[in-house]
């Protein structure tokens, strides 16, 4: 009887560490990521450990449930290895890890399920739910305290405020938690659409494609609800009045901070795009065209991505990588292009192409890219219709236009979602 009690004792323990950790991850993203501990920064031994849990759980194989997801797993670690091998890569570098966190993150799906499917929730749990992104509002709309900036400064390998995916993932993995939590429909729909409103004009400055995928997911999310918004119309209105009057003051607090400064990349790429479409009578179609057999947009910052993303296939294509892709040794050579200045960003450290598939194709090529396709869609397809429509596919398309995947707090939190989302079955 004294060992289930100590049992009971340490897995709360480890449930509440677990819990706070993914909080953390919410608040302080990358900067978190940064902290060194044992020499090492929390990011790499997030992955390394999650590499481990991926280890443990292939060796186990015992779950009837998993089973096609341990196939798959087993496939595109095997991938992995071959794409290695043939571009000459090491199971030594620390770099090969890096660029393929993507893969050993998923070690936390499996730790996510276990935790969730026996978490008893309390008051204070949810109240941290409700409170985190009006955290990370009020940290990232000109409030972030000086103590923790310099905290990071002194203890990471940078400080780095919020971006505008890991927002929209903070916000809707809370919005995801609550909505299975909350006992009462009013108490998620304010939240919802409150919560909603102050973010949005965030999101605005911050990432258009993120700002575009939570405005999708709100409307969605709403129109899920209809029913009880039909029966509940008065208090409907008065909720989405707080919306309206929460995204006007955001917007106007938002207007007051100064303004970010536009990347020399995209000044570079902007200026070339309105010199050609000066130059060349163009058949546009919604700011895109084609010019010298390649897709061109009059948006400075798509350009800047359509650049990278035609560069890429045609690297592949000339080297002879398509098949296996260029494996995990190294920055893609297309980035350190010099005729293609600022890819590597003012800092030289950006070596992202800003897309997700892109990614895995540079990196794993077409056989890659197919495994990594059904890993996903198998991990995906078990999730409610109408969950993955609202909740995974917002995410999904800012993936397709940041480097959301090749960080470690998103895929961390991405997966540990789709784990919660098993759980309810």
């Amino acid at each position: 009887m004294k060992n289930i009690k100590n049992y009971k004792h340490t897995n709360t323990i480890l449930n509440i560490l677990f819990i706070g950790a993914l909080s953390f991850v919410m608040v302080f993203t990358r900067s978190f990521m940064g902290l060194y501990f044992l020499g090492f920064r929390l990011g790499e031994l997030v992955v390394a450990f999650g590499l481990i849990l991926i280890l443990f759980n292939l060796f186990r194989f015992n779950s009837i449930e998993f089973k096609k997801t341990y196939y798959l797993v087993f496939s595109l670690i095997l991938s992995f290895l071959i794409s290695l091998f043939v571009n000459g890569g090491s199971l030594l570098d620390t770099y090969t890890y890096k660029s393929s966190s993507y893969i050993w993150l998923f070690g936390y799906f499996w730790m996510g399920y276990l935790i969730f499917k026996n978490l008893e929730i309390n008051n204070i749990f949810l109240a941290g739910l409700v409170l985190i992104p009006i955290v990370i509002y009020i940290f990232n709309s000109g409030n972030y305290p000086d103590f923790i900036i310099n905290f990071f400064k002194r203890n990471s390998d940078k400080f780095q405020f919020i971006k505008g995916s890991d927002v929209l993932m903070a916000f809707i993995f809370c919005t995801f938690l609550l909505k299975k939590y909350l006992k009462k429909k009013t108490y998620y729909m304010t939240y919802l659409n409150l919560i909603g409103g102050l973010l949005l004009p965030l999101l605005l400055t911050l990432s258009r494609a993120s700002f575009f995928s939570c405005t999708l997911f709100v409307i969605l999310e709403n129109l899920n609800n209809f029913k009880w918004i039909k029966n509940n119309i008065k208090k409907y209105f008065l909720i989405f009045l707080g919306l309206s009057i929460l995204f006007i003051l955001s917007s106007i607090r938002l207007s007051g901070l100064p303004e970010i400064n536009r990347s020399e990349p995209v000044a570079v790429v902007q200026e070339s795009v309105e010199e050609v479409v000066k130059r060349k009578n163009t058949n546009q179609f919604f700011g895109l065209y084609v010019s010298e057999g390649r897709l061109k947009s009059k948006d400075n910052t798509l350009e800047w991505r359509f650049d990278i993303w035609q560069d890429l296939i045609d690297d592949l294509n000339y080297k002879g990588k398509i098949v296996f892709g260029f494996g995990f040794n190294e920055i893609f050579e297309i980035m350190k292009d010099p005729t293609a200045p600022g890819r590597l960003g003012r800092e030289g450290l950006n070596e992202h192409v800003h897309n997700h598939l892109f990614t895995v194709l540079g990196r794993m090529g077409l056989i890659g890219l197919f495994i990594y396709f059904v890993f996903q869609f198998n991990l995906l397809k078990k999730i409610n219709s109408r969950e993955l429509f609202i909740f995974f596919t917002p995410l999904l398309l800012v993936s397709l236009m940041d480097t959301t995947m090749e960080s470690v707090q998103f895929p961390l939190l991405y997966y540990v979602l789709i784990s919660i989302s098993y759980t309810k079955k």
